[in-house]
This record gives C-alpha cells, structure tokens and sequence, in this order.
C-alpha cells in the first residue's frame, strides 16, 4: 500500500497481482473503512502495423470496411481484437507453429523472414544431421512426397492450362500469412503474429489428396 494524498486525501494505491484484482477490490469494499475501492487500469495505446493492406484485414480489425474483391461492408468490432492484443505483444520467433496443409512459399517476401529453421541440419549435404528420421529438413517436411521440399507447385513448374496444380501451395501460404505474415514491415500484409517461426508441414499433393 502507497500514500496516494497529493491525489485525494487518505487515498491509498494498493498493488496487488493482477490476477487477483477482483478479489482484492471486493475484499476492500467490504471494509467499513473504505469508502471506494476501484481498479486503476493501465491503458496503453493501440499498435497498429504499418503493412499496406492492413486496412482490409476485417478479421483483425473490422471497422465496417469492404474489402478490395467488394461485397458487403463489415460490423464493426466482428473481429478478433488484433489492435488490443497486439499492444500486450506480437509474438516471437521462439514460439513455432506447425502449418499442416499444402506447403509454404518460404521465400515469400513478407514470410521469409518468419520461416522455422532447422539449426541442427547442415542444408543439401544429404545427412540426417540431428538424427531425427529427415534428411535435410531445414525448414519442414513434405510428407506428400518424402522429401524436404516443404513448396513445391508453383506456375513455373506447372503453367497453364494446369492451373490447379499452378495455384495449389497458395492455400498453404495463405495459411502462413494469416499466422505469421511479418508485421510493420511496410510489405503486403501483417499476420496474427508479427514474429513467430514457421514450420512447413506438407501433407497435400497437387491434386488434393494427402497423406497422414
């Protein structure tokens, strides 16, 4: 307990842990000698990333905007409190998160710097350096086809008219960018996560089926 008097007069500041904020203020009203207890928050001002098309991400922050292939504008506040969170943290790149889906374009500009790797591997030696059944999986593992390729259809391997096959890793890149897109880079889009480590875990071939 703090002299708070310069204040209001025989005004205290108790410091309590947060977790216990409730049952501290209840048990202060509950005293004769206290005429108020109330909680003193701490607000902090919103962070709000820098990357272009931020604006249009309804789902962290929907301020009743249309996005840009048009449809209906959006409720305000149906979204997931982004700006809020945010302003406790925006993750690390100590936390990895596994994407199991098709792969990742790991040289995504606005992906790349968020991409899981494998320290314990030496890349393209052909040795199970960390001894953990994968050779060379820097930065995940294609289950779909055994290998360390975490991307692996991209229009160059699969031109037109194969566009299914040509857009097919797209959806496990979309994955990873609303996870992890880098955050106040000035590029593309911000993820849930303005840091965090991606890793690869492909289980979708071209043709939609997978393997478990």
């Amino acid at each position: 307990i703090s002299p708070a008097g310069e204040i209001v007069e025989g005004l205290r500041v108790v410091k309590v842990n947060p977790a216990d904020t409730a049952n501290a203020i209840e048990a202060l009203r509950a005293r004769p000698d206290v005429v108020y207890a109330e909680p003193n928050f701490i607000r902090r001002a919103l962070t709000v990333p820098n990357d272009p098309r931020y604006p249009e991400m309804w789902g962290l922050n929907n301020t009743g905007q249309r996005v840009s292939f048009g449809g209906q504008s959006g409720f305000p506040g149906n979204d997931i409190r982004a700006e809020e969170a945010w302003s406790i943290t925006t993750g690390s790149r100590s936390v990895v998160v596994g994407v199991i889906d098709s792969g990742i374009d790991i040289n995504h500009q606005d992906l790349h710097d968020n991409i899981w790797t494998n320290t314990a591997e030496t890349p393209g030696n052909n040795v199970d350096d960390d001894g953990n059944g994968f050779v060379d999986d820097m930065n995940g593992w294609d289950f779909a086809h055994n290998d360390a390729s975490v991307f692996d259809y991209t229009e160059a391997n699969y031109p037109p008219p194969d566009s299914y096959a040509g857009d097919f890793d797209d959806h496990g890149t979309h994955v990873a960018g609303t996870i992890g897109a880098v955050g106040n880079n000035g590029i593309g889009v911000v993820g849930v996560n303005w840091q965090v480590s991606l890793m690869s875990l492909k289980f979708l071939t071209d043709d939609g089926t997978g393997t478990s």
